[in-house]
């Protein structure tokens, strides 16, 4: 199982007759995750999608039961490098392709590891791999 992290602008929904937008506020936060499985899709022109899912679970008040929400988020790399953190730990870093929606605002600062080190180079391993090899890998 993997970590991951990245930052984004932090929004507000505003709602505008009857409608909702995203008002943003030039602030940003970080969103970290754990016990997240990672899947990778090759692409052509040298890119991998790189997909990230998780489970959170709990209980609702309102509902008075139990909960299970599958999340997931997709970004596509076009460049990974592998650092060590100041603990040794490696950890991958990804250069993203960027939108061109003005009302669209990207991930950035986006990071994955594991706690087991042979997890991380594995991943960096399959990434390398399938980019530019439209074929589809799962990893995790």
């Amino acid at each position: 199982m993997f970590h991951f992290e990245y930052d984004q602008e932090i929004y507000d929904e505003v709602k505008n007759s009857k409608r909702y937008y995203l008002a943003w506020r030039n602030q940003e936060k970080t969103w970290r995750y754990r016990n997240c499985s990672v899947r990778v899709i090759g692409m052509d022109d040298n890119r991998a999608r790189v997909i990230v899912r998780r489970k959170k679970s709990g209980y609702s008040k309102f509902m008075d039961s139990d909960f299970e929400v599958n999340l997931m988020m997709g970004f596509v790399a076009v460049n990974v490098e592998r650092k060590e953190d100041e603990n040794r730990r490696s950890i991958l870093f990804f250069e993203i392709e960027q939108s061109n929606d003005k009302f669209h605002r990207d991930l950035k600062n986006i990071k994955i590891w594991s706690e087991y080190e042979h997890e991380t180079e594995d991943l960096y391993n399959v990434i390398l791999q399938q980019k530019n090899n439209p074929q589809d890998t799962n990893y995790n």
